[in-house]
C-alpha cells in the first residue's frame, strides 16, 4: 500500500459518517437562522471544523460566530469580558465583575 493510499483509509477511519456531518450542518443552520432573525444580530456564521470540513468523528458540538449590533449593546463590554458573557447567556445584569 502506497503512502497516499495509507493516509486516505486512515482518514476515512477518523471522518464523521456524511450522514452524520450533514445533520450537524442542518442544526447549525437551524441556530444560524435563529439567531439572525434576533433584531440585535447583524450576522451569524459557523466557525471551526465542520465549517472547515475538517471534522473528526464525533461531533460533539458546532461553532457560531455571532456579531451584534454594537448601537443597540453600548453598555457590552463596560463592565469587561465576564460581564459581557453573563448578559449574552441570561446570567443577570451588568455587576462590574471582572474576575475570571
Amino acid at each position: 500500500m502506497r503512502i497516499d493510499e495509507a493516509f486516505d483509509d486512515f482518514q476515512k477511519s477518523v471522518n464523521e459518517d456524511v450522514g452524520q456531518t450533514r445533520l450537524a450542518r442542518e442544526r447549525r443552520d437551524l441556530f444560524k437562522r435563529a439567531l439572525i432573525s434576533e433584531p440585535d444580530v447583524t450576522e451569524a456564521f459557523g466557525s471551526g471544523s465542520l465549517r472547515r470540513s475538517t471534522q473528526l468523528k464525533p461531533i460533539n458540538d458546532v461553532d457560531i460566530i455571532v456579531v451584534y449590533d454594537a448601537a443597540q449593546h453600548s453598555d457590552w463590554g463596560t463592565a469587561g469580558p465576564r460581564a459581557c458573557l453573563q448578559m449574552v447567556s441570561g446570567g443577570g445584569s451588568w455587576s462590574g465583575d471582572t474576575s475570571p
